[in-house]
């Protein structure tokens, strides 16, 4: 505090009244002191219990790995080979997971998987357009190629199916083979025989103008008695729908299945009505639908076709994957200028060499002249001969010496003249090829023969650059194939990684558990426990000497209670656990001076030797069942150790009901039988004839229940052409009629606006613009329908003109879709309605009991059943719900709840709290018993927990309550400053007032000494 000169402290008074304050005040302070001491003192042990805390969390971790099983299912592999030259490493590795077993296996890699990579034929221009339009499938998606495309269009078209979610796993590229030649390859990304999947969908042959297929077909799937299509995600959806077909070309098409002419395809239907028209054409079953789950688990359909035969007519068959073109190797053709004869016409391989027209319609060949005939073979060997002229010989004599000179080299090549009177080398062998073909007339006799200059009419090239193959190895002998390089599926809970060939070498792999890394982890938790029991150490310590104590928690019982809990569970037994399996000690790991632990290396050893099984019993919680039908399922952390008996009141049952009429005598009207599935909601709709039998009611209701369905939305209204007639994807945008009055008022850059919901209910939205209306087709804003919704749909418009938008999985779902027009036109969308409702199959089974129909859920529980609803009851059934059982009992006597078969320990029971069990039998009464055991992990884990739990432990009670102390000790502090400052002004305002005083009465004393003294 400051004051004024004249307030000097003493000044008038003499007295250092200041100092004299201030000392007061320190006097006061002091109490101050004392609590900041305090405070001091309580954070000094927040640190010490955080660091106590992060000690224990340590502890907590190591013993949780330890507390899992599968933790102790660690193996390491080694392999060797059988060759001195060929290292293991380079055939083969392998990976192993926790559900490996120890031991050794041989393996053989004869082959390993390849991709397939395509070329299409060469092309002189990669900018200019092609000329070629059509439809192809690639791996189940359509590419659509325009008049207008160049072969880099087409490329990059091919790579924007190869994205998304339904992406293709095939891409293109451009190579350049000569100077102004091109070619695409397009390559697999996955591994396997079946390669690319790449057909025709339209009767242009685009695969084969493209010069990826020849003209010929196979069946592509093969099967015992037939052929089988590719695999489709639906059998609602129409066929052109699920490939992205636009407007098939043409729309029905006829073709041969075995023995029947004349079936009418149609791309429009789905399978299920392909089904059912294949058949209803063919007189009898030749078509079915063969139902599998693919790699990623969802459900997929096949066609299947009986018969051997087969004719593709607008490649219906191949569009579809029941038929594929062939992909066979081109020989190349070199061909020389055009020579013609004396008179006109071109030469053939008659003509005499006196008859050819070798200028100005005269012959100037001579005896005697001969020509040189070289080149390269179809290996780029050097081939050379002489060729003499006899002008009486036909050119058939030189083709023979062309031919002759070839095969001496091993490569044979046939020579012929076309109908230009060109002559033609190609080469017999196949694929690409190195061939040169020359002919140098050396016209010794003056003359002017000359073939000209030999050029590539046709370049010999593979369709098939590399065959896709699967993957060929052995395995302790036994034979095996795999699609891919990765194969997990052989030796179980290995992952073999094929990486090399070599027949003749022998991988031997050995597996064996990985003992260091188990014992990495034992170390790990002895010393997170050495450190924590090292800090008690330091904490507890006392210096009698120097009567000191080792640290802030010295004495503290709460500290003292956590070490002695710690202590008692590391030297006690564990219940459940075999009897030379049960303590820290005779797993090897011993208590030694200052509690510390250390490890027997040699007892350890022995224990996982010998003794595993039960080393993992000590560490980890077991629970096991006696009893028949009665089996343990798990605990949670409120279980406590123990073996309990069960008793059970009520077995669990399905929903079940069984009609009360007999069925023999067949069903006595027609009858529509709706079941209701109580979980899911979804509603199985069955139609039954009079006259059926039991066999038939039951396959004709579980043929229903066994079905799944997409859902389909459709716009109520179609849209319509000017000139009439239905819109289609193709339609461009000004040919619609958008008045109503056969008008159209579209403008470019008018947008779409899109939105809706996916199968989640998650909403969508985006737009379509409409860019040149004379160009761009509806097929784009179906398209970006599909894009926007994440690709989980199909959207199509069909024969109506209707746009439709398809689930591309079964099951419930919630797709919508909302379009509205935003222009100054009048185009507008109807509202859609819901056509199929999607479900999963229904969980219900039908049966027959004595020619008496029976229903009952697949599952047990009260939560699964089932609604009845018909339109007649001619099958002795009560409309209404019919629900199951759930089991009910008790668990050592204590309350538990039941679900399904399931039976559980109910919460803030004493013991069994959490513990389940399955019973599967229908006895009720005493069944068995269920025994648990924690493990050592389980224990000591539990105990930790109950300390370092950030919200319930109670460490972190502890520190809360050191920081509200804190807070109040800070709290008083600040209170104390505050009074002592008030205190410090105080005294300085007294004393300050006193200096004023004596001031004053001391200036007065001087002016009345000073007017005495003038008297």
């Amino acid at each position: 505090m400051s004051v004024g000169t004249q307030m000097v402290s003493g000044l008038s008074s003499g007295i250092d009244w200041q100092n004299m304050i201030e000392q007061l005040i320190a006097i006061d302070s002091q109490k101050i002191t004392l609590i900041e001491n305090k405070v001091s003192s309580q954070e000094a042990k927040k640190s010490a219990w955080q660091s106590l805390n992060t000690k224990l969390s340590a502890l907590q971790s190591s013993i949780q790995a330890l507390a899992k099983e599968s933790s102790f299912n660690l193996y390491k592999t080694n392999l060797t080979s059988s060759s001195t030259d060929v290292a293991a490493s380079d055939i083969l590795s392998i990976t192993t997971s926790t559900t490996a077993n120890q031991g050794t296996f041989k393996v053989k890699v004869n082959q390993i998987a390849t991709s397939e990579k395509l070329s299409s034929a060469n092309f002189a221009n990669r900018e200019e357009a092609l000329g070629l339009s059509g439809q192809v499938v690639i791996n189940g998606r359509t590419l659509n190629v325009e008049s207008t495309d160049t072969l880099t269009k087409i490329a990059q078209n091919i790579n924007s199916l190869n994205s998304g979610a339904n992406a293709t796993g095939v891409s293109a590229s451009i190579i350049t083979t000569t100077s102004g030649s091109y070619r695409i390859i397009l390559t697999d990304k996955n591994t396997g025989k079946d390669g690319i999947g790449i057909q025709d969908a339209s009767s242009s042959n685009l695969l084969q103008a493209l010069g990826f297929t020849s003209g010929s077909e196979s069946i592509k799937h093969q099967t015992s008695n037939g052929a089988a299509s590719d695999k489709f995600g639906s059998t609602q959806a129409a066929v052109s729908a699920l490939l992205g077909i636009t407007a098939p070309d043409p729309a029905t098409s006829r073709v041969t299945i075995g023995s029947y002419s004349n079936i009418e395809i149609d791309l429009d239907m789905s399978l299920s009505q392909l089904v059912q028209s294949i058949n209803s054409q063919a007189g009898q079953t030749i078509a079915s639908i063969e139902e599998s789950e693919n790699n990623d688990g969802d459900t997929v359909y096949q066609l299947r076709l009986v018969g051997t035969t087969y004719t593709d007519s607008n490649n219906v068959l191949e569009a579809i994957g029941v038929l594929q073109g062939d992909h066979s190797d081109v020989s190349e053709i070199q061909t020389s200028s055009a020579i013609t004869k004396i008179g006109g016409g071109a030469v053939d391989a008659s003509t005499l060499f006196s008859q050819i027209n070798t200028g100005g319609g005269l012959n100037n060949v001579v005896n005697g002249d001969t020509i040189l005939i070289s080149g390269k073979d179809h290996e780029g060997n050097t081939v050379s001969s002489t060729y003499t002229i006899n002008t009486t010989d036909t050119l058939q004599s030189l083709l023979d010496s062309i031919e002759s000179t070839f095969s001496a080299a091993g490569n044979s090549v046939t020579a012929s003249i076309d109908a230009s009177g060109r002559i033609n080398v190609t080469d017999d062998t196949s694929g690409e090829s190195l061939m040169e073909v020359n002919l140098i007339t050396r016209n010794e006799g003056g003359g002017t023969l000359d073939f000209g200059d030999f050029d590539i009419s046709t370049e010999g090239r593979s369709m098939q650059i590399e065959a896709g193959r699967d993957a060929s190895f052995t395995v302790d002998g036994m034979q095996f194939t795999r699609s891919s390089n990765t194969v997990t599926d052989v030796v179980s809970g290995v992952t073999l990684n094929l990486k090399s060939a070599d027949p003749n070498v022998t991988i031997t792999a050995n597996i064996n558990r990985d003992t260091s890394s188990l014992q990495s982890l034992v170390n790990k938790f002895i010393s997170a426990y050495n450190d924590v029991q090292t800090f008690f150490n330091d904490q507890s310590a006392y210096d009698e000497e120097n009567e000191t104590t080792g640290g802030v928690l010295f004495g503290d019982t709460t500290m003292t209670t956590i070490q002695s809990t710690l202590m008692t569970r590391i030297v006690s037994t564990v219940e459940g656990a075999p009897e030379d399996m049960n303590t820290f000690s005779k797993v090897g790991i011993r208590l030694g001076e200052g509690a510390l632990l250390s490890l027997n290396q040699t007892v350890f050893d022995d224990a996982v030797a010998s003794h595993f099984d039960d080393l993992i019993d000590f560490f980890t919680a077991q629970g096991t069942s006696s009893g028949s039908n009665l089996s343990y399922i798990n605990y949670t952390s409120a279980s406590k150790a123990g073996t309990y008996a069960v008793n059970i009141t009520q077995a669990a049952a399905k929903a079940s009901i069984t009609g009360t009429t007999d069925l023999s005598g067949g069903l006595a009207s027609d009858e529509t039988l709706t079941i209701a599935d109580k979980v899911s909601g979804a509603i199985a709709t069955i139609q039954l004839t009079a006259g059926m039998n039991a066999s038939a009611v039951v396959n004709a209701i579980n043929s229903e229940l066994m079905q799944e369905y997409q859902e389909v939305v459709k716009e109520n209204a179609g849209h319509t052409l000017i000139g009439g007639g239905a819109v289609s994807a193709l339609s461009t945008w000004d040919q619609i009629d958008t008045t109503g009055a056969g008008g159209n008022d579209l403008s470019d850059g008018d947008r779409i606006v899109i939105s809706g919901t996916l199968r989640n209910g998650n909403s969508v939205s985006g737009y379509y613009t409409i860019g040149d209306k004379s160009t761009d087709n509806v097929q784009g804003l179906l398209s970006k329908i599909e894009a926007i919704f994440n690709s989980q749909v199909y959207a199509t418009i069909d024969n109506n003109g209707k746009i439709v938008l398809t689930d591309r999985q079964t099951g419930v779902s919630k797709i919508d879709l909302d379009l509205s027009y935003s222009g100054a036109g009048s185009l507008s969308f109807s509202d859609m309605t819901v056509e199929t409702e999607g479900r999963k199959a229904i969980g219900v089974q039908a049966t027959s009991d004595s020619n008496r129909l029976v229903l009952t859920h697949n599952e047990y529980g009260a939560d699964y059943g089932f609604t009845i609803t018909q339109s007649t009851n001619n099958l002795g059934i009560t409309d209404q719900e019919y629900a199951g059982l759930d089991i009910a009992g008790t668990i050592g006597g204590e309350a538990a709840t039941g679900k399904g078969q399931t039976l559980t320990g109910n919460d803030d029971t004493t013991n069994v709290e959490g513990i389940a069990i399955r019973y599967t039998g229908t006895a009720t009464g005493s069944i068995g018993s269920v025994t648990l055991s924690l493990g050592m992990g389980e224990i000591l884990d539990r105990i930790l927990d109950s300390y370092v739990d950030p919200y319930t432990g109670y460490l972190n009670a502890k520190n809360t309550a050191i920081d509200d102390s804190i807070s109040s000790l800070n709290k008083q502090i600040e209170d104390m400053e505050a009074r002592i400052e008030l205190q410090r002004s105080s005294l300085y305002a007294k004393y300050q007032a006193m200096e004023i005083t004596l001031s004053k009465l001391q200036q007065q004393q001087s002016w009345l000494t000073t007017q005495l003294s003038t008297l």
